[in-house]
């Protein structure tokens, strides 16, 4: 979209919402925008990579026009979101979302979408990570609102699970793990551990009207208000439409699998925690009278599945266990999950980390080590990017998975758009690929087949020209998609090095602002004309505007909450990147926020270690990118935040600033030049490349992706 469209197109939205309250639904909201229309295209296919007769497509309620080869077109208004529809005759529907900045990024043609084919005995699955609707969606921080209001327990929770209610609803059997104690008040005498959960018991019909069918109690917060709560919540459950396993009133309940036939097949469901807890009594059902959560002990997970895997029965283990927040399972988590296997089990679903480590394909039975959150609480970046994933089983034989990206933003479960759909398939790229899965893409989603391929990756890569000249700074975002991972850069007789790296601020290009009609909360301000804007941006809707300084004090723009050492290390070398323009002379100062190792959370955000790293004269009604190189940051830290200040300036009036296009750059890798050019393997998580002076003046410089979408048949 060109700047003078842009600005009218800002101007536009800015009237609009001032007409119109803040909070009106989302569909509503999105939906009328813009009168401007988009053509979009695609194709829709089957697993064998053959047109699905009577193939659908709908994007956003409009129909699509497909031709005999499964290609489609449709032209819609233009939307801040797209949900596209896809089905046919005898296939398993499914749904995209993709976001306006993702259909304009790819000129408006689709990535192949592949459906599955119905048979008998093929039972689609869904599955989600941590559940809970308690703490602070009902006790919120400060200057947060209540999700949760007294008396609106249900809508309130039904509202957090409206955008994903569709994606749910699709599977024959839809099951999350519901970390929490379900009771109306909390009661006096609890566990004694430093976090303890409880939600309403409106927990459950708003899940059951989600399309969730079963949930996974073998946690260890499903003990966490004694036999009282246990109690209560057993009986919540047993009133309501969901089934559940993994915990009960002694331990042979506890250990008990549930039972359900699904399209004519017999399934058996069984749940476990890891551990026994440090507190007593323990969180785990022991003996004949002491309930709790079924104990996750190799023995006791080989016998209950022993006892299940008889009968042709197909016995799904849920287990709960791992280290939290830690990007790879523990040695005996993976132990276990596999033992499961050899005795019987045909999936295994892990989660507790709060964070998505990865799958495995053993013996041809797939594990997820951990889905991280589906829907919970924590502010942490790194919780709230997340996955669910269709599985489809045949009877006692993997068949197929479809990862979901999710995004837990202000609190509500959608589908991930944009950045954060592009750092959820890396991330499984990533770790999955450690266990020799290979993805594919269908649409927005990643896919495992239960036959991977071992096909060299290079016979398939696509030369991409990266441009000659380079700025300065040498640094480039890739320019590839999700749906492409880079494989290897060439360079012939060049000197220049190289750097790889990916991108963990992912919300710096602001476009989730009101996304799904949520007001965007990651960033805080001193001032309240300062804030996320429509009004100008560098690229697609939404830019960060920083308020001019009141003397003697700058406007501040800070992170909310802090990035962890989490998937990189107080010795990694880092640059933020970015652009900014203002409305007169100005400097902005780029700084981090420090989390020393011996302070609490609270003294950090109060009174954070500041540590300015560059001052930048911003220029007049022009963006310009600016580039700042920092770190290691030293191993006595916690973590870090971003913060922006719009300086005062002697020397001029003061002026607004705005920045777009943040990206926070974890760089992991150095390559050196050599005489006959290079040619090495990228990580499949990278997404910038820094690339050094000194090259030849013409020196050529190709990036080799390969495409992870269903090649078309030929015709």
């Amino acid at each position: 979209m060109r700047l003078s469209n842009k600005l009218l197109f800002g101007l536009y939205i800015t009237c609009l919402f001032k007409c119109i309250d803040f909070c009106v639904d989302a569909r509503a909201d999105e939906a009328t925008l813009t009168r401007a229309t988009i053509e979009l295209q695609g194709t829709l296919i089957g697993e064998d990579g053959q047109p699905t007769p009577g193939g659908k497509v709908a994007v956003n309620d409009v129909q699509a026009t497909l031709d005999i080869n499964g290609d489609y077109s449709v032209t819609v208004s233009e939307s801040a979101i797209y949900l596209v529809k896809y089905g046919a005759d005898q296939f398993y529907p499914i749904i995209h979302t993709l976001d306006h900045g993702e259909i304009t990024a790819l000129d408006g043609k689709l990535p192949t979408v592949t459906l599955v084919k119905k048979k008998p005995g093929r039972v689609m699955f869904a599955f989600g990570g941590d559940t809970m609707m308690g703490r602070r969606f009902k006790d919120p921080f400060p200057g947060e609102p209540r999700w949760i209001r007294p008396g609106h327990e249900l809508a309130d929770s039904k509202a957090l699970l409206e955008h994903i209610k569709a994606y749910t609803e699709l599977a024959d059997y839809t099951s999350v793990n519901l970390e929490s104690t379900l009771m109306d008040q909390e009661p006096p005498k609890k566990a004694e551990k430093s976090y303890t959960f409880f939600s309403h018991p409106e927990t459950l019909p708003a899940l059951a009207w989600a399309g969730v069918d079963f949930v996974s109690l073998g946690n260890n917060h499903t003990n966490d208000y004694l036999k009282t709560g246990l109690e209560a919540t057993i009986s919540a459950l047993e009133k309501s439409p969901l089934s559940y396993a993994g915990a009960g009133l002694n331990a042979a309940q506890a250990l008990a699998a549930h039972h359900e036939a699904i399209q004519g097949v017999d399934f058996s469901f069984l749940g476990f925690v890891s551990w026994k807890g440090n507190s007593t009594p323990s969180q785990v059902a022991e003996g004949e009278n002491k309930g709790g959560a079924a104990y996750g002990t190799q023995e006791n997970i080989v016998t209950a599945v022993e006892k299940e895997a008889v009968d042709n029965r197909v016995v799904i283990v849920q287990y709960h266990g791992g280290s939290e927040y830690s990007y790879s399972p523990s040695e005996r988590t993976t132990s276990r999950l596999k033992a499961a296997i050899d005795h019987g089990a045909d999936l295994v679903i892990g989660h507790h980390p709060h964070v998505l480590q990865g799958f495995e394909l053993y013996k041809d039975k797939l594990i997820a080590y951990s889905l991280g959150n589906f829907l919970f609480d924590q502010y942490r970046y790194e919780t709230q990017r997340s996955a669910m994933v269709y599985v489809w089983m045949d009877g006692e034989s993997f068949h197929r998975a479809e990862i979901v990206p999710i995004h837990i933003q202000n609190y509500h479960v959608t589908p991930a758009t944009g950045k954060v759909r592009d750092f959820v398939i890396r991330r499984l790229l990533h770790q999955s690929a450690s266990n020799g899965i290979r993805f594919k893409v269908s649409g927005g989603h990643g896919v495992i087949e239960s036959t991977q391929s071992t096909a060299d990756d290079m016979q398939s890569a696509a030369p991409i020209n990266l441009p000659q000249k380079y700025p300065e700074t040498g640094l480039r975002r890739l320019p590839i998609y999700w749906y492409q991972v880079p494989f290897a850069l060439q360079t012939t007789r060049d000197k220049r090095s190289y750097r790889f790296g990916r991108d963990i601020l992912l919300l710096g290009d602001f476009e989730q602002h009101r996304l799904f009609g949520l007001v965007d909360t990651d960033w805080q301000f001193n001032r309240d004309d300062s804030g996320v804007t429509d009004t100008f941006s560098h690229e697609g809707r939404y830019a960060l505007k920083i308020a001019p300084p009141v003397s003697p004090d700058a406007s501040v723009a800070r992170q909310k909450y802090f990035l962890r050492f989490i998937d990189a290390t107080p010795s990694s070398s880092m640059s933020l990147t970015g652009y900014a323009k203002s409305t007169g002379a100005a400097r902005l100062s780029v700084c981090l926020d420090l989390w020393p190792s011996k302070w609490g959370r609270t003294q950090a955000i109060r009174n954070p270690q500041e540590k300015c790293l560059k001052t930048i004269d911003v220029a007049k009604d022009e963006w310009q990118q600016f580039d700042v190189d920092f770190g290691p940051l030293g191993t006595s830290l916690k973590g870090f935040r971003v913060c922006l200040k719009n300086e005062r300036n002697d020397h001029a009036a003061e002026s607004t600033i705005l920045v777009d296009d943040l990206a926070l750059i974890i760089w992991e890798t150095k390559e050196q030049p050599r005489k006959d050019g290079l040619d090495r393997r990228i990580s499949n998580r990278h997404n910038y490349l820094y690339l050094e002076n000194g090259g030849q003046p013409n020196s050529p410089s190709v990036l080799k992706v390969t495409d992870l979408t269903t090649p078309r048949p030929a015709r």
